[in-house]
């Protein structure tokens, strides 16, 4: 479909004449190219309106746009948008980004440190002194292959997707933006969703003013609109109001610490039994893991310092990463220079291997600490974002074969796949499952890379059901704040 529509807008075929959508399938080998087109999910923005007879009833049609909008995750350093509103009848809007010609990469103006669209586009309302609020896109930098792709991490080769971008929806102008060039502590890329919120419980009007984000340092950041003077008795109009950077969370670091957030946090607003004597606002949880390394084998450097083909050593493998799922209390009134320390480092969280849930101290701890994490097994990595419904997170995990994966046999090992089901507040197991001992999770059957949770709400025969959709899983989550499981029959035939 997009190939279409830019078939259209330049009068030729997309194909291998059409660099900016040709992109190596393996990033250690350049001469190895795939057409890659769309590999990121759409995001959709309605502005419709319902029309209404002289009645005052919906008369069955709309006034207004509906737009779509595109990243190209690993096909590309750039973003369509498209104008939906007919879907009979779909038209080309815009494409921004940047764009590679004749080894010459050119940007379209202030997307210099765009990345290759990964995380999913948010709209948003933000203030900017008039009633309704201004519309726009809001989404991360993006990835940076040339740092990211090869193990370990090149540190000294970051030169993209640092930071975050607010775009006009109708033009795609950058509307603004916080990258390296505004905040010089923004070195990593940011790759993952982002969490949008209106930390005003009385806005009805539901503009954003705080943003949560991650990034592939192991850092969690927060973008707050602030008001140039907070001291004044009468703040100025959040026209002239700026975005400020607050370093949550430092929880990645070198060698075995080099822990990467490929996906965005998952925010809670925390409940009044989990705030204790030690009141917070936000549960920020997220689980640390290199997604594209999954099997953590052994990673050859092809065509670099010199290389021309696989040398057994050249890079140590990725499983010596300690990876860990992580809850970290935010608070909304403290910043850099308050008595937290920001930021927090795992020193302030609580381990949660070091606390035994049926001591009398139990509860004390978790509440004087900053947060908790969870240590993950050997080689054991989260593969997604966190899902949390009910005072009850889960997520996936993947954890590759004990042994190296021979390439040139038909293997169908995939590792080993698991679900966590835990409360958010303390980290506490809730899985009815007998595969860990602490009832953290349960081992899916089959490996692999489980997708991300979703939670849902559904009425069945009159009666309300909560739980998580995972995979061909669903997980409940009852009144008891335990989860219960439905899990669907599969089978499969060998033919000859």
């Amino acid at each position: 479909f997009l190939g279409d529509l830019k078939a259209q807008r330049d009068n030729q075929l997309p194909g291998c004449t059409d660099g900016e959508i040709l992109i190596p399938s393996d990033p250690r080998n350049p001469d190895c190219n795939k057409p890659s087109l769309v590999d990121g999910s759409p995001t959709k923005l309605d502005l419709r309106t319902e029309n209404l007879d002289i009645d005052g009833n919906w008369d069955g049609t709309y006034s207004g746009s509906v737009y779509l909008y595109v990243p190209m995750r690993r096909g590309g350093r750039f973003l369509y948008a498209l104008d939906v509103s007919d879907v009979n009848n779909p038209s080309f809007m815009w494409k921004k980004g940047c764009f590679e010609s004749g080894g010459t990469i050119t940007c379209d103006t202030s997307y210099e440190e765009l990345g290759e669209t990964w995380g999913n586009i948010r709209n948003a309302v933000i203030d900017d002194g008039t009633t309704d609020g201004k519309q726009v896109l809001v989404f991360g930098a993006g990835y940076d292959p040339d740092a990211e792709d090869y193990m370990p991490v090149e540190d000294d080769n970051r030169t993209m997707g640092r930071g975050i971008l607010f775009v006009d929806p109708t033009t795609g102008d950058v509307l603004d933006k916080i990258t390296q060039a505004e905040d010089n502590r923004l070195v990593y890329a940011f790759t993952g969703e982002l969490v949008l919120v209106d930390s005003d419980p009385l806005d009805t009007r539901k503009r954003v003013d705080r943003i949560y984000a991650a990034d592939t340092g192991g850092n969690l950041w927060v973008f707050i609109k602030t008001p140039p003077d907070l001291l004044g008795v009468i703040p100025e109009l959040p026209s002239s109001w700026t975005w400020t950077v607050k370093h949550l969370a430092q929880l990645g670091g070198s060698n075995a610490n080099a822990r990467k957030f490929l996906y965005g946090p998952n925010v809670v607003t925390a409940g009044a039994s989990c705030k204790g004597s030690n009141p917070f606002d936000f549960a920020v949880l997220i689980g640390s893991g290199d997604r594209e390394h999954p099997l953590d084998i052994r990673v050859y450097n092809y065509g670099v310092d010199g290389a021309t083909g696989p040398e057994p050593g050249l890079f140590p493998s990725a499983t010596s990463i300690n990876d860990r799922f992580y809850m970290v209390k935010e608070k909304i009134d403290d910043n850099d220079s308050t008595v937290r320390g920001l930021p927090l480092t795992e020193d302030n969280l609580t381990d949660l291997r070091t606390i035994s849930y049926t001591a009398d101290n139990a509860s004390d701890i978790l509440v004087a600490s900053q947060g908790w994490m969870l240590p993950l097994l050997s080689q054991e990595k989260v593969v997604g974002n966190a899902a949390t419904l009910g005072g009850v997170t889960t997520f996936a995990t993947s954890q590759p074969p004990a042994t190296d994966i021979n390439r040139s046999t038909c293997e169908g090992n995939l590792g080993t796949a698991r679900v966590y089901v835990v409360d958010y507040c303390s980290g506490e197991g809730l899985s009815d499952s007998t595969d860990d001992p602490e009832g953290r999770y349960e081992i899916v059957p089959g490996g692999g890379l489980m997708p991300p949770p979703t939670a849902f709400v559904v009425d069945i025969d009159g009666q309300t059901v909560a739980g998580f959709a995972i995979g061909p899983r669903a997980y409940g989550v009852p009144d008891t704040g335990k989860s219960r499981k439905s899990q669907r029959a599969c089978w499969y035939k060998e033919i000859d």
